[in-house]
């Protein structure tokens, strides 16, 4: 059996997805010309990118592959979608913002960001799993002066689906516009032909396979999607400066192999049920286990496990010292001990939140690694709270 440690913290970021490596060498050596150029020797990374930008477009449902627009990552993409819709300021009376309880730090950061600009931001509520309801998006654009709205699609912590039927209408008929944080879907479910509607979506390669430090944006109508980030004419006049091509080359395959990986039912059940033979040996193992956002619909890879009076800043480096590796929530908080904001949103007490754990398998994971997590974590547990073993 190797000796390196169960990883288990893909919702973090993933390794490269098979072939990756090998299609970005060549952009990283021989063919290593600036795609701006206009020597011929150039041509063919301009056409490695076109190809990229076909691939991703089929794994965020775009119509075109022109609607596609690379960038260095989630949050710029996301940055980059509140840019597009609020740059100026408000139009007119149209001053307000929503985003959900539950959103990312990026998305939460840009919306500061415009408040700064003189929007008005509201946090919308979210039920127990961390998902904002139809009725109370209804409520909030039912206030009026909405101009823009941002929604996640799959929660990064808890892995729960939002269900997104009836958002395109309701946000179109008030006349605002919106944008879905879609990091955390490629290569776990589809995402539908036509984005569901939203004018915006955002992903990061490194969440399926792709490097980091390349990313994309997905814009409805990009005739109308502005400059945000000004220099020379890449990507089509809206984004500054020389393409990451080995970046982006590595995204195009990446983007292949999670579509396919989306569309393959049996694949995705198969993976859900090792997620779900890992829940169920930790809630059987450890008293009082349970499983956050659980009464709905999840990404196949992710759990979030509260495992009561197991403090995740103690837990944590003693399982990585067993050879399992996970996480307390978003790895862009991890450094950070305090409860998941996520789980305090859905009305999780403190204390809990304080004591969960975030597991997310990779599309690799066998059921042999997901048994040794269990055994790591209830060694752990039998350590830390000995006499409660089940």
């Amino acid at each position: 059996m190797s000796d390196a440690p169960l990883y288990f913290d893909h919702n973090a970021t993933s390794p490269l997805a098979a072939g990756v490596f090998e299609a970005m060498r060549p952009y990283l050596q021989e063919a290593y010309h600036n795609p701006s150029s206009a020597s011929e020797t150039a041509r063919p990374v301009r056409v490695a990118i076109e190809e990229a930008r076909r691939s991703t477009a089929t794994l965020l449902g775009a119509e075109r592959a022109d609607q596609v627009r690379f960038t260095s990552g989630g949050t710029e993409s996301i940055h980059a979608a509140f840019f597009s819709a609020c740059h100026g300021g408000p139009k007119g009376n149209r001053d307000r913002i929503g985003i959900g309880g539950a959103e990312h730090s990026a998305t939460q950061g840009a919306a500061q960001r415009w408040s700064e600009a003189g929007y008005r931001v509201s946090t919308l509520p979210v039920d127990d799993r961390g998902c904002l309801a139809l009725a109370d998006l209804q409520s909030f654009l039912d206030e009026g002066d909405v101009a823009f709205v941002s929604i996640l699609a799959a929660n990064n912590e808890t892995g729960a689906q939002q269900d997104l039927t009836g958002f395109a209408e309701a946000i179109t008929n008030a006349g605002a516009r919106w944008h879905v944080d879609a990091v955390q879907m490629p290569g776990k479910a589809p995402i539908p032909k036509g984005a569901w509607g939203a004018h915006w979506l955002s992903v990061s390669g490194h969440k399926f396979g792709a490097p980091k430090g390349v990313g994309a944006l997905y814009s409805a109508d990009p005739s109308h999607q502005p400059r945000w980030l000004a220099g020379g004419g890449q990507e089509h006049q809206q984004r500054g400066g020389t393409e990451n091509v080995a970046g982006i080359v590595g995204l195009g395959v990446a983007a292949q192999r999670a579509h396919e990986r989306a569309q393959d039912g049996p694949r995705c059940a198969a993976w859900a049920d090792l997620r779900d033979r890992l829940e169920a040996r930790l809630c059987q193992a450890i008293p009082g286990a349970y499983v956050h956002a659980s009464g709905g619909p999840r990404v196949p890879n992710t759990t979030f496990v509260c495992l009561p009076g197991l403090p995740a800043e103690f837990l944590l480096p003693m399982i990585e010292q067993g050879g399992l590796l996970a996480s307390a929530g978003s790895a862009c908080d991890a450094t950070h001990w305090k409860p998941s904001p996520v789980l305090l949103a859905m009305g999780v007490d403190p204390e809990h939140a304080s004591a969960s754990l975030r597991l997310s398998l990779g599309p690799e994971t066998t059921q042999e690694q997901v048994d040794r997590a269990v055994e790591i974590l209830v060694q752990a547990h039998a350590w830390l709270r000995p006499g409660e073993a089940s």
